[in-house]
């Protein structure tokens, strides 16, 4: 494993012990990379809308408001970002929910063999799609772009020069984390993944994320909601990855 240029930082809210032992396991089978946690902003704990959540732009733009789960989750996602600025390095962000599969050092040497192709590098999904890029192949991994959003950032790779751009653009967010992830437009960098995926979900009930169904926004709400994100993309400006 590259782990001269790898480090891990896990998300988890301080309180959650069998998240935390599970972690402690799962890291254990690899000594070599060195990793820390950080405690998670609990949401349900916030007194009122934290500085960088726009709730205005969020009902405008998404037609509907973050949970506090989400909240808490995307402040979370900042301090690693802020972690791997800090500390000039590479790091392989992971929520408390892991399963780590043999293949990981493996997949992490791949992925630092390849540093260029990629500025973010999923290692986990939630969503499938077959629609992808290939950019970069060996005779056990290829990097990939995925044409349509997988969703899910329990885990994924990062440079210290993305964190900065992420950390930029995210002073005043209004939508998920995993959906700023994929807002190339946004944030202009190239979220690619490496396949077969190293990382898997472990079956527990979420604990900085309570996102719920939400109905589709339709009607007068919807043609609303297009406007804004038209001035949005103008006012921003279209990135490719």
């Amino acid at each position: 494993m590259a782990n001269e240029i790898i480090h891990a930082e896990v998300i988890s809210l301080p309180d959650a012990a069998e998240r935390r032992e599970m972690v402690k396991s799962q890291l254990s089978l690899f000594p070599s990379l060195a990793w820390e946690f950080i405690d998670a902003v609990d949401g349900r704990k916030l007194a009122s809308d934290p500085i960088e959540y726009n709730r205005r732009r969020a009902e405008r733009l998404m037609g509907w408001t973050l949970s506090d789960g989400e909240i808490g989750c995307f402040l979370s996602h900042r301090r690693a970002w802020q972690k791997c600025l800090s500390k000039n390095k590479i790091v392989l962000v992971l929520e408390d929910d892991f399963l780590i599969k043999p293949n990981l050092p493996a997949a992490i040497d791949f992925a630092a063999e390849n540093i260029s192709a990629w500025d973010m590098l999923r290692l986990q999904a939630i969503h499938e799609h077959g629609n992808k890029m290939i950019i970069r192949q060996s005779g056990d991994f290829d990097i990939v772009q995925n044409k349509q959003d997988p969703f899910g950032s329990t885990a994924y790779l990062i440079k210290p020069e993305s964190a900065n751009i992420l950390l930029k653009h995210s002073r005043r967010f209004y939508e998920p984390v995993d959906n700023y992830l994929e807002n190339y437009e946004m944030h202009g960098l190239r979220m690619c993944a490496v396949k077969p995926y190293p990382i898997e979900l472990v079956n527990f009930d979420s604990t900085i994320n309570d996102r719920v169904p939400r109905a589709s926004v339709r009607g007068f709400r919807q043609y609303k909601r297009s406007f804004f994100r038209i001035i949005n993309r103008l006012v921003t400006g279209q990135r490719k990855p």
